[in-house]
């Protein structure tokens, strides 16, 4: 999670103020904008977490792959190269 606030000095209470002046070592003018930002920070996954989600992703993939095995290989690489051209599309 990221939330962004854009704060003017001016209209900050002046122990704020001057806490951030501080802070960045800096004069602050009334004009000056300051860009707050919040990132949380990203949760690490344990090796039996991770170990888990592999198997996990493995079982999929190892479904998909039993179901594709009567597919003609050019039907499937029309198949990526459609999915790839609407990706392509849709971020534009």
């Amino acid at each position: 999670m990221e939330k962004t606030a854009i704060l003017r000095a001016g209209e900050l209470a002046p122990a704020t103020r001057a806490w951030l002046a501080s802070v960045l070592h800096v004069d602050l003018e009334d004009s000056d904008d300051l860009e707050l930002t919040v990132r949380r920070a990203v949760q690490v996954r344990t090796p039996t977490e991770r170990d888990a989600a592999r198997r996990r992703l493995g079982n999929v993939l190892a479904a998909v792959g039993d179901r594709m095995q009567d597919v003609p290989q050019d039907e499937i690489e029309a198949a990526i190269g459609e999915a790839i051209e609407q990706a392509r599309s849709s971020s534009v």
